[in-house]
C-alpha cells in the first residue's frame, strides 16, 4: 500500500502505512498546523485532559451510585 500526502507542489509518498497509522499521522499533522506553538499545544492538551478526566470521573460516579 502506498500512501501519498501532497502539500502545495510537494508530494510525499509513504509505503506500508496501515489505515490506523495513516489516520494518526494526519491527525498529528493537522494538530501541528492548527497549534504551531508550544503554548498553543499545551493549552489544547490541558483542555482535552480536563474534558476527558471529567468524563471519566462522571462515569465512575454514575457506576458507583447505590
Amino acid at each position: 500500500m502506498v500512501w501519498e500526502v501532497q502539500s502545495g507542489k510537494t508530494m510525499i509518498q509513504f509505503a506500508h502505512f496501515d489505515p490506523l497509522v495513516s489516520r494518526a499521522f494526519v491527525t498529528d499533522i493537522r494538530l501541528a498546523i492548527e497549534r504551531p506553538t508550544r503554548s498553543a499545544l499545551q493549552e489544547f492538551d490541558q483542555r482535552r485532559s480536563l474534558r476527558h478526566d471529567g468524563e471519566s470521573y462522571s462515569k465512575v460516579l454514575s457506576e458507583n451510585k447505590p
